[in-house]
């Protein structure tokens, strides 16, 4: 799995900034996997960061993975 950083993104759920690992669609891994560490989102008093043992968490998660890993294969795909 490939380490990312995502120092912004927008989403309809808020702005956050995430870090861990994950890793993209290929012929052995038919489905892309993502591992978060690290979640912040940013409040009216600058960023703050979520526990990610939390069950609101992983529910947030739940609903942001699909526009996170668009977003991190839009990346992948413009290095190359």
């Amino acid at each position: 799995m490939l380490p990312f950083h995502i120092s912004r993104i927008h989403t309809a759920q808020g702005i956050f900034r995430l870090s861990g690992y994950w890793q993209g669609q290929c012929r052995q891994q038919p489905v892309a996997r993502l591992e978060v560490e690290a979640i912040e989102i940013l409040g009216t008093d600058g960023w703050q960061a979520l526990a990610s043992a939390c069950r609101k968490s992983d529910d947030l998660l739940g609903q942001l993975k699909p526009e996170l890993l668009r977003h991190l294969q839009e990346k992948e795909q413009a290095r190359r």
